[in-house]
């Protein structure tokens, strides 16, 4: 583990000693649900992003970036019930950042994916166990903000609001009905960050 550690840091550093314009940033974020969404009964557990910067513009830096994060389960409202779930997501986006000394504010846009996983069963019952695994996509929109403690470490707040479009199909007396419907995700991310 300390070898893949110290590999690592040295990859890190010699990008940094050939990149001079800090283009590149990689963050790892604590995620928080919001409110009484879709997914309220996760807890979050890690949000990894990878950003490219490609064009600035006075103290405006456009660039592309991409999220992943995983929510685990927390085992349901019903204690009867056991649940084992995770919720996974993809955050490709487009981004503007505003450069203003050591704060940055950014907002971004792009398509959120997430796929959901569970397993249930109920204890002391004849309840047949299931699965259930969907992957659903919807737009993103996200609001944050950086403050740089040095040329290369930040600390990062943000906001990301998703949109997600579900279609489930439901079974009913032998038959089956598509429907869709839409759910919003909130989100909220603390973390920290490494530019080169």
């Amino acid at each position: 583990m300390t070898k893949k550690l110290l590999l690592g840091l040295l990859l890190l550093l010699s990008l940094q000693a050939i990149s001079q314009d800090k283009n590149w940033s990689v963050e790892a974020n604590y995620p928080i649900l919001l409110g009484d969404d879709y997914l309220d009964e996760y807890n979050g557990l890690l949000d990894l992003g990878l950003n490219y910067r490609f064009v600035r513009l006075g103290v405006f830096e456009i660039g592309a970036g991409i999220n992943g994060g995983i929510f685990q389960n927390k085992n349901g409202r019903n204690s009867n019930i056991i649940v084992d779930g995770k919720a996974f997501y993809i955050q490709p986006r487009v981004f503007t950042e505003l450069h203003l000394r050591r704060f940055r504010p950014s907002f971004g846009i792009g398509y959120s994916i997430w796929n959901e996983d569970i397993e249930a069963d109920l204890i002391g019952d004849n309840f047949e166990p299931f699965d259930y695994n969907d992957t659903n996509g919807g737009l993103n929109i996200n609001l944050g903000v950086s403050f740089d403690i040095t040329k290369h470490f930040f600390v990062k707040a943000q906001y990301d609001f998703t949109r997600l479009n579900i279609r489930d199909t439901i079974e009913q007396e032998g038959e089956a009905f598509d429907f869709e419907r839409n759910e919003n995700v909130d989100i909220i991310k603390f973390g920290v960050g490494f530019r080169f």
